[in-house]
C-alpha cells in the first residue's frame, strides 16, 4: 500500500514539473518567434489601417478638443430631507437654515453649433437653478439656458 502511495506522489511531482517546463517553452518560442509587423504591438491597434495609429487618441483630443465646454451648475437642496438637520441633537448646533441652500455641481458637454448651442447630459442639469458654461479657449463664464431635455436618453441641450 505504501509503494502505491509513493508511485502516486512521484508521479504528480513528475506531472506537474513537466506542465511547468512544456508551459516554459511555449512561452520561450513565442518570445523568440519573429514579429508580425514591426508596429504591430501588444495592444495597439494595427497601423495599416487609415486613420488608426499609435497616436489615434491624441488626434482626436487635438480635433474635438475646441469643442468640449465645462459646465457649472448651481441646485438648490432640500435641507427638509437632510438626516441630520432633521435631528434634534444636531439642530441644537446648526438650527434650521433660514435660507435654501445650494450645491454645486460640474459637468461637461460640447457645441453641437456655430450659434452656441451645447449638448451634455440630463442628469448634469436636471434642476439646475443656474447654469454657466466655460470654454476651452477663455477664461469667462457664459450664462447658458436649457433648450430641452430627454431625461429617458440623458441628454440635454444648451444655449
Amino acid at each position: 500500500m505504501m509503494q502505491w502511495r509513493k508511485a502516486i506522489v512521484i508521479f504528480l511531482l513528475l506531472a506537474f514539473v513537466s506542465g511547468i517546463m512544456f508551459a516554459g517553452g511555449c512561452m520561450l518560442v513565442r518570445d523568440l518567434a519573429p514579429k508580425q509587423g514591426s508596429q504591430n504591438q501588444e495592444g495597439l491597434a494595427d497601423a495599416s489601417l487609415p486613420g488608426v495609429g499609435p497616436d489615434i487618441i491624441a488626434n482626436i483630443v487635438e480635433q474635438t478638443g475646441p469643442a468640449v465646454v465645462k459646465i457649472n451648475t448651481l441646485v438648490e437642496v432640500d435641507s427638509k430631507n437632510n438626516p441630520l438637520l432633521n435631528d434634534p441633537f444636531f439642530r441644537q448646533f446648526f438650527g434650521v437654515p433660514s435660507q435654501p441652500q445650494y450645491q454645486g455641481g460640474v459637468g461637461s458637454g460640447f457645441l453641437i453649433s456655430k450659434d452656441g448651442y451645447i449638448l451634455t447630459n440630463s442628469h448634469v442639469v436636471s434642476g439646475a437653478k443656474e447654469i454657466s458654461v466655460l470654454l476651452k479657449e477663455q477664461n469667462k463664464a457664459y450664462a447658458a439656458r436649457l433648450v430641452g431635455t430627454d431625461p429617458s436618453l440623458d441628454l440635454a441641450v444648451l444655449k
